[in-house]
């Protein structure tokens, strides 16, 4: 019985879904470009433990095109090409771009991806919106905050920026400070 209604919910969904949107991707996907696309998926599968859902072969042996999956979500990159103006964060000398994404422990993923070889840009650390995030940089330059929510957060309840002294120290962590010069957060 639990097999039918699964089979019924999947038809239910693919006739809700338009002809126009490819099967399994939302309505916003991110597409990014890596140095060596083959590199980097095994890079995210060691270092995230993302999931690949598709390759697309280059006549090198490499890839072409890549689909990997973070809980149902898709990440999809290729390879850097001038041509195309495609190239990565090191090729810019950095990106205002961050990948930020959830995950159930994030001290598990930051000490996954540490033993990988990451760049740990910043330790894991809770944050004053309620969220525990660690910042980790990949070979290629991406920056990648993974987060785990740890307390809902009255975002009409907070200090309005003028009130909030909110930047990054030099060791990465955030700190928030109130009016009277008190501060809050990471370790204090």
């Amino acid at each position: 019985a639990k097999a039918v209604v699964k089979r019924v919910e999947r038809v239910v969904q693919a006739a809700a879904e338009p002809k126009w949107l490819h099967a399994g991707m939302s309505y916003v996907n991110c597409y990014f470009t890596v140095k060596d696309p083959k590199a980097a998926a095994d890079f995210y599968e060691k270092a995230f433990g993302l999931v690949k859902r598709n390759a697309m072969p280059a006549p090198d042996g490499n890839y072409l095109h890549v689909e990997m999956t973070w809980h149902g979500q898709v990440l999809m990159f290729g390879s850097a090409d001038p041509r195309m103006l495609m190239k990565t964060p090191n090729d810019l000398g950095g990106s205002p771009v961050n990948f930020y994404l959830y995950c159930a422990d994030v001290d598990a993923v930051t000490a996954r991806a540490r033993a990988a070889g990451a760049t740990i840009a910043m330790e894991p650390c809770d944050q004053f919106y309620g969220d525990r995030i660690s910042g980790i940089v990949d070979p290629d330059g991406h920056r990648w905050t993974f987060a785990t929510h740890v307390r809902d957060v009255d975002f009409s309840r907070m200090p309005p920026p003028e009130h909030a002294d909110v930047r990054e120290s030099t060791k990465g962590e955030v700190k928030a400070t109130d009016d009277s010069g008190a501060s809050s957060g990471n370790g204090d």
